[in-house]
């Protein structure tokens, strides 16, 4: 039997094919961040129970992390749900979120502000830090929520710099 399939439509068929593989990954690491980032708000409204800040000694996350991985398997942490619950507190309008970034994009991301915070907050003291978030608040009039209730790195460096001057 003779050999009738063309070189072409073979290269056609195996693009289409590709492109869709890669469309429902990007759509499938869409999904998992909008997800995680409505499980972050569910976590710190659990934990805020109705209040303006949450009861820091009234951690949930050890005893639904347990829950989660029976239900799931592993992905639900007690160090993964603490990046999801940052996730929302770094991103609290859910359309600020990045279609093009995947959960590792958005864990690099809270690691590194996680670091930066960590760092400013262990040479100058926590209160620089805060007293920086509360200025942007008075001079913005918006709340500004983040990992840690603390500015984003950049925000944070720039008041400082100006507070040292």
């Amino acid at each position: 039997m003779k050999n009738t399939l063309s070189q072409g439509l073979y290269n056609r068929i195996r693009k289409i094919i590709e492109n869709a593989r890669g469309n429902i990954a990007r759509a499938v690491n869409t999904e998992i961040v909008v997800a995680y980032w409505h499980i972050g708000r569910e976590i710190v409204e659990e934990e805020q129970n109705g209040k303006s800040r949450a009861d820091y000694g009234a951690s949930i996350l050890k005893n639904l992390s347990v829950k989660l991985t029976m239900d799931f398997g592993k992905g639900f942490d007690e160090s993964n749900l603490r990046n999801i619950r940052y996730l929302y507190l770094t991103y609290p309008k859910c359309d600020a979120l990045r279609h093009e970034l995947s959960w590792t994009h958005y864990r690099i991301l809270i690691d590194t502000a996680s670091m930066i915070e960590n760092t400013i907050a262990g040479k100058k003291g926590g209160g620089i830090a805060k007293k920086a978030r509360l200025e942007l608040e008075e001079q913005t009039g918006k709340k500004v929520v983040t990992a840690g209730n603390s500015l984003p790195p950049s925000k944070v460096i720039k008041k400082l710099r100006q507070s040292q001057v």
